[in-house]
């Protein structure tokens, strides 16, 4: 609820006398989504606010990769998946599994009562690995980089350091719990 209610406040604030430069930048803008989760609720939010907005939503759980799959189909190419955890690294790690639809790549983002989480194998990849390298070619701006990883919110982060040097990120928006930050 408070992802939806960031969107809408986002896009009031945007059209109620930010600068031209403000509303020139987010258009045709690209929202990155952390931890889309099964439903992938925040991106399909953002999605139906701003019809020039594109959406990369990464998600490492096999079973909520098919549900966004199905979910992203009715929004043609504005909406991607992206089947990896992002962290600090590129390469595989564990990913703990409290439910079929929930977990964290920290241990310490598993509940007490999840005692016996299942860990699966995930593939990594960096922001920077997947944005960094223009490859000649204009960088691609990001409007909003929305987190949400059950403790891994810091790991994202730092794989994330040279869009943020080179402030081609515009908003970081976090959700978080201060014990379960590693």
């Amino acid at each position: 609820k408070e992802s939806i209610d960031f969107v809408r406040a986002f896009t009031r604030t945007e059209h109620a006398g930010c600068s031209p430069c403000m509303q020139q930048q987010s258009r045709n803008a690209l929202v990155i989504d952390a931890g889309a989760s099964w439903n992938a609720d925040d991106s399909v939010q953002w999605l139906k606010a701003r019809h020039d907005w594109h959406i990369r939503a990464y998600e490492p759980l096999p079973e909520n990769c098919n549900k966004i799959l199905g979910i992203f189909g009715s929004f043609g190419g504005r909406a991607q998946p992206s089947f990896s955890a992002l962290a600090d690294k590129v390469g595989t790690a564990t990913f703990f599994a409290r439910a079929a639809t929930v977990g964290s790549l920290q241990e310490e983002g598993v509940p007490v009562q999840y005692t016996n989480a299942t860990q699966i194998p995930v593939p990594l990849t960096t922001l920077d690995a997947e944005f960094a390298n223009c490859g000649g070619k204009q960088c691609e701006e990001l409007l909003l980089f929305k987190l949400d990883l059950q403790g891994a919110e810091v790991v994202a982060l730092r794989g994330a350091k040279q869009l943020m040097r080179a402030g081609r990120i515009t908003w970081i928006f976090s959700e978080f719990d201060p014990y379960m930050l590693s």
